[in-house]
């Protein structure tokens, strides 16, 4: 859910909308109690992030025209 989380708001920070989906509720919470499950857990995000079929069909809802707000200008 994480890795979908990210990959909507990616998106739409790409477009320069703001995401208005669920998706952009609060993080569930993820990691660990140590530094070792941290990193497995963060791996794991990474690689649904990449290659997870749910994770490529998330597309950024939103309910905004684009807005400027926070683009890059270079």
């Amino acid at each position: 859910m994480e890795a979908a989380r990210l990959k909507a708001a990616t998106a739409a920070r790409t477009s320069g909308a703001r995401p208005t989906s669920p998706l952009s509720a609060a993080p569930e919470a993820g990691g660990g109690a140590d530094g070792a499950s941290e990193l497995a857990w963060l791996c794991r995000t990474a690689y649904a992030f990449v290659h997870s079929p749910v994770v490529e069909g998330v597309q950024p809802a939103t309910g905004t025209a684009p807005s400027s707000e926070g683009a890059r200008t270079t």
